[in-house]
């Protein structure tokens, strides 16, 4: 009996040190907010973005949703209106909509959203993606038409849609894809 018990001990005391040192190991990465500037006035985060976005398209509360007549007064409201106008000057410059399937195939694992003016709509949307689902979406695709700028070791790009309407130098929607470039 003292043998059994010994062999549990030595074999629960193995599990626990494989276990420590391979959480020793994981990297650990630094929360999304460290990214986010200061000054939003509203910061949603999730752990898994793309599980919650697959959750919701297969729910019967989105189907209620939009059969609702809460969604029919939304969809007649300013703000879904002025969202419908930047989704179209963002299809103009960037030569693809932002539609539920680019939301998908930008939709990562932990991801944050920072809503700064929501009147501008001024918006900050961050997320981790592997390499490879990030390089077949149709946004990387396309990102010959973004701007590259740099800040620090970060290489960014950025796709500005003026306000065409005021024909004013500052974007009215400002887009921001992070890519983390390997040192050469």
């Amino acid at each position: 009996m003292k043998r059994i018990i010994a062999i549990l001990v030595m074999g629960t005391f193995c599990l626990g040190a494989a276990w420590a040192a391979y959480q020793a190991a994981a990297p650990v990465l630094p929360p999304l907010s460290r990214y986010v500037p200061s000054g939003a006035l509203l910061y949603l985060e999730a752990k898994n973005f793309s599980s919650v976005l697959a959750d919701w398209d297969s729910s019967s509360e989105k189907k209620e949703w939009l059969h609702s007549s809460d969604y029919e007064v939304f969809s007649r409201s300013r703000l879904f209106l002025r969202l419908k106008d930047a989704g179209d000057k963002f299809t103009a410059a960037a030569g693809l909509p932002p539609d539920m399937n680019i939301l998908h195939q930008v939709a990562g694992t932990q991801s944050a959203l920072a809503l700064f003016d929501i009147g501008k709509l001024q918006f900050l949307y961050i997320t981790r993606l592997p390499s490879a689902n990030g390089m077949q979406s149709a946004l990387w695709q396309t990102r010959s038409k973004f701007e590259t700028r740099n800040a620090g070791e970060l290489n960014f790009s950025t796709v500005m849609i003026l306000n065409r309407k005021r024909k004013l130098p500052s974007p009215s929607v400002e887009i921001i894809c992070f890519s983390r470039l390997a040192k050469i």
